[in-house]
């Protein structure tokens, strides 16, 4: 019954939500936005809700922006491309999506427990894939290579997640980067040519010390990532 309830509530609480951005009348602002990354009015009677995911921070080194760069060249006035902001890099090891702020304590201590056990470890970031088809790309991502590390602690997270009411991941786990949204191409042939050539480029190698809980915000409609937990690895297992 407390679970039907909490749903219920959550539920209501999203029709309120979209209730309230569509009678905003700046609504036009935001269509541009992914609907999940719609953001939140100060007034809305949502802003108690935290949306969060689990993941490994990326700082790009020079190669990295070599190879980023490079390929944002490539691109025409014609595309339409969403390319990610460099200072928002990252691995998302678990999405968990609008969550409850009194839920925040809980999840801190599901992510400590999934990662007991962890050493530093080495991260590969080895070539670049395309999500969609040659006929229809949609996401330009960078990949990581022996990416067995990153699954394990993708599986155990999602344990300790569903504990706390969270569904599992369904599908293929992909550790990746996304680079970029893909809205329309202009020349698709001429740009996956472009995409072939850098495919197997090794991009970088670094080390992971910590895994952070995100909070995504909002700033005039731009978004940023806040760490609201961070865990850092032990030195030796």
């Amino acid at each position: 019954m407390k679970g039907y309830i909490s749903n219920l509530k959550k539920m209501l609480c999203n029709l309120f939500s979209s209730l309230w951005f569509a009678v905003k009348p700046q609504r036009k602002n935001y269509i541009k936005l992914y609907r999940d990354d719609e953001e939140k009015d100060e007034n809305s009677p949502c802003r108690d809700l935290k949306r969060l995911f689990i993941a490994i921070e990326v700082v790009p080194n020079e190669q990295f922006m070599a190879i980023y760069n490079r390929l944002k060249s490539h691109t025409t006035k014609l595309d339409k491309i969403s390319w990610t902001n460099p200072a928002l890099l990252h691995i998302t090891l678990k999405f968990l999506g609008e969550v409850p702020a009194e839920k925040v304590p809980a999840i801190a201590e599901g992510l400590r427990f999934a990662c007991k056990n962890l050493s530093p470890f080495t991260i590969d970031i080895a070539f670049v894939g395309l999500f969609g088809s040659v006929y229809n790309p949609r996401v330009l991502w960078f990949g990581v290579d022996n990416a067995e590390i990153l699954q394990q602690i993708h599986h155990s997270l999602d344990k300790q997640m569903r504990k706390l009411g969270f569904p599992p991941h369904i599908g293929n786990f992909v550790p990746h980067l996304t680079i970029a949204r893909i809205n329309k191409i202009d020349n698709k042939k001429r740009f996956l040519n472009y995409v072939e050539q850098d495919k197997t480029q090794h991009i970088q190698q670094f080390t992971v010390t910590e895994i952070l809980l995100y909070e995504t915000k909002f700033k005039r409609g731009v978004p940023f990532y806040e760490k609201v937990v961070t865990e850092r690895l032990n030195v030796c297992i």
